[in-house]
């Protein structure tokens, strides 16, 4: 897709305040090694309408000297992220799908690897609506008047799982 360049603001800049930078920490010892990312913030612009909230809790990696697998951790929420800018990653656009919106979405994430990957992600409405197109024209669309939205997916090794709750007055339950 062309326009627009995708833009990414960090730390306390994203906030409207100060420019604090993302900070680091490193340390290697005869343990072994470790990264430390600092809890922070940003704010993500791509070619289509919208600005994504990132925060994110400390995150951390660390390998143990020798043959010890590495392990990592990283926690989070992301806010105000417009299900239209699938029409910027997808191959198909929701136009195509007889589908428009002004559906927000907002969610969260605690993904770790210590003997196996885990990862519980969440991504539920926060405001907006669905509209999906009535007749072959595309010309008449009615909101879906969603109530509910929200996808959880669990990874546990090799075991994953998943949920969709949906809700609405027009589109089903």
């Amino acid at each position: 897709m062309t326009g627009k360049p995708w833009q990414l603001e960090l730390g306390q800049a994203a906030m409207g305040s100060s420019n604090t930078p993302l900070l680091l920490n490193w340390l290697l010892d005869k343990n072994g090694r470790a990264l430390t990312v600092a809890a922070g913030s940003a704010h993500l612009q791509g070619p289509l309408p919208g600005k994504v909230s990132l925060s994110w809790a400390p995150a951390q990696w660390s390998q143990p000297t020798g043959n010890g697998a590495a392990q990592w951790r990283s926690q989070g929420r992301v806010a105000n992220l417009p299900l239209i800018w699938l029409d910027a990653l997808g191959q198909q656009s929701l136009a195509s799908l007889g589908l428009s919106s002004d559906l927000l979405l907002s969610g969260a994430w605690d993904a770790a690897h210590t003997d196996s990957l885990h990862l519980v992600a969440t991504l539920e409405r926060s405001s907006g609506d669905l509209r999906v197109t009535t007749d072959a024209t595309g010309q008449r669309s009615v909101p879906a008047n969603l109530s509910e939205l929200r996808l959880q997916t669990n990874l546990d090794g090799e075991h994953l799982s998943g949920s969709l709750r949906w809700n609405s007055a027009r589109a089903g339950k």
